[in-house]
Order: C-alpha cells, then structure tokens, then sequence
C-alpha cells in the first residue's frame, strides 16, 4: 500500500514524538524500527539503515530489525553487508523463509 507524503510524515512525527518522551529500551526499539520501516518504504534507503541500526544498537536481537536493514542495503547494492544481515536474522531466527531467499540472491550476485 503506498501512503501519501502526508501520511509518512504524521507516521514519523509520531515516532519522534515517542522518542521524545525518552522511552523504555523496547519503545524506543519499536519507534526506530518504524521509522526505518517508513524510510524504506519511502525509498530512503540510507535512512532506513541509520534508524534501524540505532534501534539494534539498543536491542540487537531484533530480527526484523535485521531484515529491514538488509533489505535496505540489498537496494543500495551493498550485497556482503546485506548478508552479513540476514545471517544475523537467521542467528536469532531461522525460519524466515524471505531472510533464507534474500541470503542467496545476495550471494548469487557477488562478484
């Protein structure tokens, strides 16, 4: 689903106002990995990568966390660092059959 421009930016609005507040580790966690969410589907690949490696920094096992921030630097064509991330995913959480998939494209496209 494709949300207008305004709904993007009420979205990271309210995660900057819940990082404001100065949350407990798992808000914080949940806040950065929305933003990161909103950035990729946004296309601002860079930015997704800074929000959810910020929200790993506090909790590094967050998988999902993980998986956004692969796929943000498969996008970016930054393929060892993108499976560097899904072995991370598949470290914490191995039946994640999209993380499984990514992996090997990633890996078929190494030079």
């Amino acid at each position: 689903v494709i949300l207008p421009q305004k709904k993007f930016n009420e979205a990271l609005g309210c995660c900057d106002n819940a990082l404001a507040i100065v949350p407990d580790v798992e808000t914080k966690c949940k806040a950065l990995f929305n933003k990161a969410s909103i950035f990729w589907r946004q296309g601002l690949y860079e930015h997704s990568i800074v929000n959810s490696s910020l929200s790993l920094e506090a909790d590094p096992n967050q998988y999902s966390c993980w998986l956004i921030k692969a796929n943000a630097l498969n996008r970016l064509d930054r393929h060892e660092e993108a499976i560097v991330c899904y072995n991370r995913v598949i470290s914490i959480k191995d039946n994640i059959a999209i993380c499984w998939y990514n992996k090997g494209k990633q890996a078929s496209t190494k030079k």
